[in-house]
């Protein structure tokens, strides 16, 4: 799907966004075809959920069981992706199993019961009162029953507070790791979010991992020979990578369409994730930051003026100063203003896409788009990239644009 200019210039066409994820638009039709199917697949392998040994094993399992359906939704080009709508009518499917076993007097209530405690450590704040009604409702069809009592704790997770930060050689993915436990330290882990800022911010792959180390190899090993250095440092206070997850914990969430599976199975709990994470940092003294609208018309003189010198210097001659002005705001605009001067290939594909939207006979577009390449040259130079990564996204910026 291609990315969508926000550019400020008449010449750009508008093209239309992706289907945002959660609440119905007006006149959406009530539910949408695959709910029932998809809840009716979660409850029958909540079975898995009766014999679990523990609050991370549930919580575990159930991610799987959500991401499974949601993955399968999707791969089947489903409409009507509103996963937010489906996670509650799915508490509500449960909390109604609950009542007609105690209606009945059999265990067929402990499937769903378990359910809903491992809902509650993934839901994210926009549906999180509606698990906490439906745990107190059932709660009170249950009475008498005897279990764990780490069982009703699952909702309870909460982050110690620390993080590190990854970050790759073009300097616009993150890997964010902070640790979490249950009441009384019960099940520590650590959870890792994978954050994308080379176009849109997006986040990409999450997961839970048994500590820190193992988790920054794991992200190592995804983002691949680009973060192969890539060293792990804890946050002590501000930083770029908690910028982008704050973004992340904010902007609404689309589905692109080639996601992993292992984004579905993490497409609630890690927006979750964010807000403990936001929670635990401001019981510090410290919080995420509150980001500001990123579409905002951009400052571009002074990195249109940088540009413009470095070209002089190098080539003897002055860029043409409209395109290379409209290039700068084109290129600033929708990005993170700490990576405005970072460069990669997936950074220069986004980038292309926006060029697209432009009128393609216009010449201000043809000379921004010859600019290009030195464009990334000088952003490549500039923060100091390896001449091979550098030689990468200047061929990249003479390429055409490859629609994800």
């Amino acid at each position: 799907m291609s990315p969508v200019s926000h550019g400020r210039t008449p010449k750009k066409n508008k093209k239309k966004s992706p289907a945002r994820q959660g609440g119905r638009p007006p006149g959406a039709p009530a539910r949408p075809a695959w709910f029932k199917g998809a809840i009716n697949s979660v409850l029958e392998g909540a079975e898995a959920l009766v014999t679990a040994e523990g609050p991370r094993e549930i919580e575990e399992t159930t991610a799987a069981l959500l991401g499974a359906e949601l993955d399968l939704v999707v791969q089947n080009k489903n409409t009507g992706l509103f996963f937010d709508d489906w996670f509650e009518d799915l508490v509500a499917t449960a909390t109604a199993q609950i009542k007609a076993s105690s209606l009945v007097g059999d265990d067929s209530g402990e499937r769903p019961w378990r359910l809903l405690q491992g809902l509650s450590s993934l839901t994210s704040s926009e549906v999180r009162e509606t698990v906490r009604i439906a745990l107190r409702r059932a709660g009170k069809w249950r009475r008498g029953k005897s279990e764990s009592p780490w069982v009703g704790q699952l909702g309870s997770i909460a982050a110690v507070g620390d993080v590190w930060e990854l970050r790759d050689a073009y300097g616009t993915r993150f890997g964010m790791v902070a640790n979490f436990a249950y009441p009384e330290g019960l099940d520590p882990t650590v959870f890792l979010w994978d954050v994308d800022a080379s176009g849109f911010i997006a986040l990409g792959p999450a997961g839970v991992y048994d500590d820190v180390e193992q988790a920054a190899d794991a992200w190592r090993e995804m983002v691949g020979d680009t973060a192969a250095n890539a060293e792990l440092q804890q946050v002590e206070g501000h930083s770029v990578g908690l910028s982008a997850l704050a973004h992340c914990g904010r902007l609404p969430r689309y589905v692109m369409g080639n996601e992993s599976r292992t984004t579905f199975d993490n497409w609630f709990r890690a927006r979750r994730r964010i807000a403990d994470l936001d929670e635990a940092l401001h019981l510090r003294g410290r919080s995420l930051v509150d980001p500001e609208s990123l579409f905002a018309e951009p400052e571009d003189e002074d990195m249109a003026t940088q540009f413009a010198d470095w070209y002089h210097l190098h080539f003897g001659a002055k860029p043409r100063l409209d395109a290379v002005e409209e290039l700068a705001t084109e290129w600033m605009e929708s990005l993170l203003p700490e990576t405005w001067f970072s460069v990669s290939p997936l950074r220069i594909n986004h980038f292309l896409g926006l060029l697209s939207d432009w009128l393609p006979e216009d010449s201000l577009t043809v000379e921004a788009k010859l600019l290009l390449p030195k464009w990334a040259q000088w952003l490549g130079e500039t923060s100091g990239l390896p001449s091979e990564l550098v030689e990468r996204v200047v061929a990249d910026a003479g390429s055409p644009y490859v629609a994800e």
